[in-house]
């Protein structure tokens, strides 16, 4: 008993250099883009309302997101309503599918997107 009484202190200083040191917290690392599962995936057939699509995308590291392109099998997209929705939500369940790890969903960027004359749709997409 007289022994554990002259080992209190020096236990106490002790416990406080420990609890000291836990309470360091390092900083967090550097934001970086998730390795993609899938980098890249050519013409890949979709079935969506009854039609036919094929969707393509690419990575680009640099800006950790994925360059999709969207296509009708049996006729061009056009500047409608309908068609742009099809083909967002095309592109973002193709992606999520293939590219998105997890319960991770593909998102498109800054909403931007872009038609051209042969009716292929073109946006950015990351998984988040």
């Amino acid at each position: 008993m007289v022994m554990l009484h002259r080992l209190m202190p020096i236990l106490a200083v002790a416990g406080c250099f420990v609890l000291a040191d836990c309470t360091k917290v390092a900083a967090p690392p550097p934001p970086q883009h998730p390795t993609p599962i899938v980098a890249s995936n050519k013409n890949e057939p979709v079935i969506f309302n009854g039609q036919k699509f094929i969707v393509s995308f690419d990575y680009k590291g640099q800006d950790g997101a994925y360059d999709v392109m969207v296509r009708r099998a049996s006729k061009p997209l056009r500047e409608k309503e309908d068609d742009l929705k099809d083909a967002e939500q095309v592109a973002q369940s193709t992606l999520t599918h293939y590219a998105c790890p997890g319960s991770s969903r593909a998102r498109r960027l800054n909403h931007q997107s872009s038609l051209d004359k042969k009716g292929e749709w073109r946006s950015q997409f990351r998984c988040s």
